[in-house]
C-alpha cells in the first residue's frame, strides 16, 4: 500500500518520499489515501511541510489523524489542509493526535475551508494552545463564530487554590486568518481582552477577518497599551539593576575607606612609648594598647554605613 500511495503522490519510489522536505499533493486524494499517509508518520523524520487539498471526503483528515502516533511528523513546522473537508470529527482527530505527541515542531496550521464550526475549534483550541511553536493559524471560509473564537484565545483554567497570573496561551502567535467565518466585531472582544490581560500575543498586522475599523482600532490600542507597560516593565527593571549595581560599587568604596581609615586611626595612636601621647588624642587614655582608635572621624562615616547595610569594619 505505502509503495502505490508514493507512486500516486509522483514519487518515484518510498524513499524519496522518506527523504522529501516538501509534500504538496492535491490531485485525486482519496481518503483511503490518507490514512495509508497517516501510518507512515514515523518514518518521514525529514518532512517539515505537509500541503493537502482537494479532499472532499469526511474520513479523509480523521484517517490521516487518527493514524498519527506520538513523534510523528517530527519537523514538520506546516500543516495546510485547504478545501479539505476537516470538518467537527477530523478537528476534534487532530486534537487527538496532537494530545498524543504527534506534530511537535507545528508552527503554521492552515485549515481554510475546512468545514470547522464552533464545536470543532472547541475541540480542537485546547491542542492547538499547547503547541509551543505555533505561529500562525490561518481558518479562513469556516461556519465557526464568536464561541469557537473564545475558545480559542481563553485562558486555561487554573487550578482552584492556584495563585498565579494567568498563562499565556498560543505564546507565539503571530497570524490569527478569520475572514469569512462567523465570528463578528462583538466576538473580537475576546481577542482584544486576552491581549489586555498578557495571554494572548499578535503582531500588529496578525489578524485578518473584515471586521470594523472599530475593531480593528481596538486590537491595536490593545496592543500598543501591552507594548508600552511591557516598555515600562522593562525600564523598572533597568532601573533597579543599576542601583543595585550603583549600591554594590558604593558598599565597596566605603568599605575600603573605612579600612583605610582604621589603618590611619591606628597608626596615628600608637605610643612610640608607654605613657606617651604623641597625637595629643582626647581618647588616647581609652585607646592605648588597643591598636584600635575611636577618633570622632569614624561618626562621620556611621550614618551612611548604615543607610548601606554595612558591618562595621573597624
Amino acid at each position: 500500500m505505502a509503495a502505490a500511495l508514493c507512486l500516486k503522490m509522483g514519487m518515484r519510489s518510498c524513499k524519496e518520499l522518506r527523504e522529501a522536505k516538501v509534500v504538496d499533493w492535491d490531485d485525486n486524494v482519496h481518503w483511503t489515501d490518507l490514512a495509508t499517509l497517516g501510518t507512515l508518520g514515523s518514518v518521514l523524520p525529514v518532512l517539515e511541510e505537509l500541503h493537502l487539498a482537494q479532499g472532499a471526503h469526511v474520513l479523509g483528515v480523521q484517517r490521516l489523524a487518527e493514524g498519527l502516533g506520538a513523534g510523528a511528523l517530527p519537523a514538520v513546522t506546516r500543516l495546510t489542509l485547504n478545501n479539505m473537508h476537516v470538518g467537527d470529527t477530523g478537528a476534534l482527530a487532530l486534537a487527538a493526535a496532537l494530545g498524543r505527541g504527534a506534530l511537535p515542531a507545528l508552527k503554521i496550521l492552515a485549515l481554510y475551508n475546512a468545514a470547522v464550526s464552533d464545536t470543532g475549534l472547541v475541540a480542537l483550541a485546547p491542542a492547538l494552545q499547547r503547541l509551543p511553536a505555533l505561529e500562525g493559524l490561518y481558518l479562513g471560509a469556516n461556519p465557526f463564530g464568536d464561541e469557537g473564537l473564545a475558545a480559542l484565545v481563553a485562558p486555561p483554567l487554573p487550578p482552584a487554590d492556584a495563585l498565579s497570573p494567568p498563562t499565556r496561551v498560543l505564546a507565539k502567535l503571530k497570524w490569527l486568518n478569520l475572514k469569512d467565518t462567523q465570528v463578528s466585531d462583538a466576538g473580537c472582544a475576546a481577542v482584544v481582552a486576552a491581549i489586555d490581560s498578557g495571554v494572548l500575543s499578535l503582531e500588529f498586522s496578525g489578524l485578518e477577518g473584515g471586521f470594523s475599523s472599530g475593531t480593528v482600532e481596538a486590537v491595536h490600542e490593545a496592543m500598543v497599551r501591552v507594548a508600552k507597560a511591557r516598555t515600562a516593565a522593562l525600564e523598572a527593571e533597568l532601573a533597579a539593576v543599576r542601583l543595585a549595581h550603583g549600591l554594590a560599587r558604593a558598599r565597596s568604596r566605603l568599605a575600603a575607606v573605612e579600612a583605610e581609615l582604621a589603618v590611619a586611626a591606628a597608626a596615628r595612636c600608637a605610643p612610640e612609648a608607654e605613657g606617651s601621647n604623641p597625637a595629643g588624642c582626647d581618647h588616647y587614655s581609652e585607646c592605648a594598647g588597643r591598636g584600635q582608635c575611636r577618633l570622632r572621624t569614624r561618626l562621620r562615616w556611621r550614618g551612611l554605613r548604615d543607610r548601606l547595610g554595612l558591618r562595621p569594619q573597624w
